[in-house]
C-alpha cells in the first residue's frame, strides 16, 4: 500500500527539500483518503506523532504541517475545502477511555488539537465565502458541501469504549451564525422547521411484529441521537444556546418586503388601477365603433 510505501522511507537520512516533500506527499495522500475509515489513515497519522521526533525535528515538520495547510486553504476550492476539513476532523486526538476505564496512551501529534480547532474555524470561515450562493438552510439541508463541511466541524472529543459514548464539540457555531446574519434575504422561520423536521430522517420500513418495532425504535432513538450529537454537539446548553441564536439571527418570521405601505394606500392604489383600466377599457371600445363608423 502507499501508507507501507511511506513507512519505508528512511525520513533521518532525507535533505532538507526531500523531507519537505515527504511530510507535504504523505498530507496530501491523508487528505484523500479521509472519508474512509480504513487502517492507512491510522497508519499515516501515526506518522505524525511528535514522540517519534526529536524536538528539533518535530518542530520542523510542524511548521511544515501548518504551512501546507495554509496553502492549501488559500486555494478556495471548494472541494479540496471540504477534504481539508474531513482531514483535520480526523486528525484530532479524541481522548479515548478503554473498557477497563483507564484512559488510552497516545501521543499528541506534531500540531495540536488548539491548533486543528482554529485551522477547521478558518476552512469553515474560507468555504462560506467561496460559496455565497448559500443560505441558512443549507446547514440544514441534509445532502450538500456545507452540511459536509459543518460536520467535520463536530470533532470527538472524548470516546468512552466502557458506554459506547462519544462526546463531540461543535465548532463552527459563531463563525456560521456570524456569516449568515449579515445577509439581507434571509430564509422564515417555517421553511427551518420544514428543514429541522426532514434533517436526518429515513424512511421507517414495515415490521411483523410489535416486538420488531419497539426493537428498531429503541435502535434508531439511540442512532438519531448520536447522529445529532455528531452534527450539533453533545454538550445540551450550549448546543440549545446556540441554534437558538442560528434561528433569530439568520432566520425571520416571515418575508417582508423592503417597502411597507400603509393598508389606506394599498386599497387606494387598487382602487385607483381598477379606475384606470375601467378607462382604457372604455377608450378601446370608443375606437371600435368610430372604426365601424
Amino acid at each position: 500500500s502507499i501508507a507501507y510505501q511511506f513507512e519505508q522511507i528512511p525520513v533521518d537520512k532525507l535533505d532538507d527539500e526531500h523531507f519537505k516533500a515527504y511530510i507535504q506527499g504523505l498530507l496530501c495522500f491523508a487528505m484523500f483518503i479521509s472519508p474512509y475509515w480504513n487502517m492507512q489513515f491510522k497508519e499515516v497519522k501515526r506518522k505524525l506523532q511528535g514522540d517519534l521526533y526529536s524536538d528539533d525535528l518535530k518542530k520542523k515538520i510542524h511548521d511544515i504541517v501548518l504551512t501546507w495547510f495554509e496553502e492549501e486553504k488559500s486555494k478556495a476550492d471548494s472541494t479540496e475545502l471540504l477534504y481539508l476539513g474531513r482531514l483535520l476532523n480526523r486528525l484530532y486526538v479524541t481522548n479515548v477511555i478503554d473498557p477497563s476505564g483507564k484512559p488510552e496512551t497516545f501521543h499528541g501529534l506534531v500540531i495540536s488539537n488548539d491548533e486543528i480547532e482554529a485551522l477547521l474555524v478558518e476552512v469553515m470561515r474560507t468555504y462560506l465565502i467561496t460559496n455565497p450562493k448559500f443560505t441558512a438552510l443549507d446547514v440544514l439541508t441534509e445532502k450538500g458541501g456545507l452540511k459536509d463541511m459543518f460536520k467535520s466541524c463536530c470533532v470527538i472529543v472524548k470516546n468512552d469504549e466502557r458506554w459506547y459514548f462519544d462526546e463531540y464539540k461543535q465548532l463552527a457555531y459563531d463563525t456560521v451564525i456570524e456569516h449568515f446574519a449579515l445577509k439581507e434575504d434571509k430564509p422564515t422561520f417555517e421553511k427551518k422547521k420544514k428543514a429541522n423536521n426532514s434533517l436526518f430522517n429515513q424512511e421507517v420500513p414495515v415490521f411483523d411484529s410489535p416486538e420488531d418495532e419497539n426493537s428498531y425504535w429503541d435502535y434508531m432513538g439511540d442512532s438519531y441521537d448520536k447522529k445529532i450529537q455528531g452534527y450539533f454537539g453533545s454538550s445540551n446548553n450550549i448546543m440549545k444556546n446556540k441554534l437558538e441564536e442560528f434561528k433569530n439571527r439568520c432566520f425571520v418570521k416571515e418575508r417582508v418586503d423592503k417597502e411597507e405601505k400603509n393598508p389606506a394606500e394599498t386599497i387606494e392604489s387598487i382602487v385607483v388601477q381598477k379606475q384606470s383600466t375601467k378607462s382604457e377599457q372604455q377608450t378601446k371600445k370608443i375606437i371600435k365603433i368610430k372604426k365601424k363608423s
